[in-house]
């Protein structure tokens, strides 16, 4: 003979109760990423770890970031900001050694990049030139600033 399994009334009540609250967690998180994701940045904020070297310009930075692209900083909002693809964007400068792109709770991107720095000049039998830096990466010669080595 079969015994017959009692349901638990409490168990029922415990386990509505979970799927209840998870449900309302759930909801209130997408609400809160749709409002943050529909937040216009209010400012753009670039910062060169070593700006004694000038091969890399603030206002070519932005420019590259913002104006080929035609973003307007102000109308843009948080949503539709690529982060990964504005920092592949500043690292392709080949005088950049290290770029970082973020949104702080202030709704201000910050750019942080650390140009590299050469420690040797070049010249090769072609009449070539070009910078060697620390990690033995070679870079082309700068129109903007001449560093001796």
């Amino acid at each position: 003979m079969s015994e017959k399994r009692k349901i638990s009334v409490r168990k029922i009540m415990q386990t509505l109760v979970t799927v209840l609250v998870t449900g309302a967690c759930i909801a209130a998180m997408t609400s809160a990423a749709r409002r943050q994701d529909a937040k216009h940045i209010k400012d753009f904020s670039i910062n060169i770890k070593n700006e004694q070297f000038g091969f890399v310009d603030k206002a070519d930075v932005k420019t590259k970031l913002l104006n080929d692209k035609d973003i307007d900083v102000k109308k843009i909002s948080l949503g539709r900001l690529d982060i990964g693809k504005m920092e592949k964007i500043v690292a392709t400068n080949p005088w950049v050694a290290d770029a970082q792109v973020f949104v702080d709770n202030e709704k201000v991107v910050h750019v942080n990049l650390t140009q590299r720095v050469p420690v040797a000049r070049i010249f090769d039998q072609a009449g070539n030139s070009y910078y060697l830096d620390n990690t033995h990466k070679a870079m082309p010669l700068s129109e903007r600033y001449i560093h001796y080595t």
